[in-house]
């Protein structure tokens, strides 16, 4: 684990030399999209991320399937979403 003066600098060197003010734990964390940064309000955001990630490749996938048939967007949307969740799901049971 990273002593505090290690982590201070970290976070002031790890936004382009300006001073961020996040913990190396937070911006590891941010950038590695895992929700484990200690904050919780900055994990729901991350898992947010993560899910419209999730969510964005299994519609890109969903879609290409369906190339040139009609089919009703909301409805691969939502599927799309439920994929998501059926990811974040597996991936919390995996971490476990």
């Amino acid at each position: 684990m990273m002593a505090e003066q290690d982590e201070a600098a970290f976070a002031a060197a790890s936004d382009n030399g300006h001073q961020s003010g996040l913990t190396a734990q937070e911006y590891a964390a941010i950038q590695l999209k895992v929700p484990n940064s200690g904050t919780e309000w900055l994990d729901e955001m991350i898992e947010q991320s993560l899910r419209n990630d999730f969510a964005g490749q299994a519609l890109a996938n969903m879609a290409s399937f369906h190339a040139g048939d009609a089919f009703d967007p909301k409805n691969v949307s939502k599927a799309a979403y439920q994929y998501a969740d059926a990811m974040l799901q597996a991936r919390s049971e995996s971490d476990g």
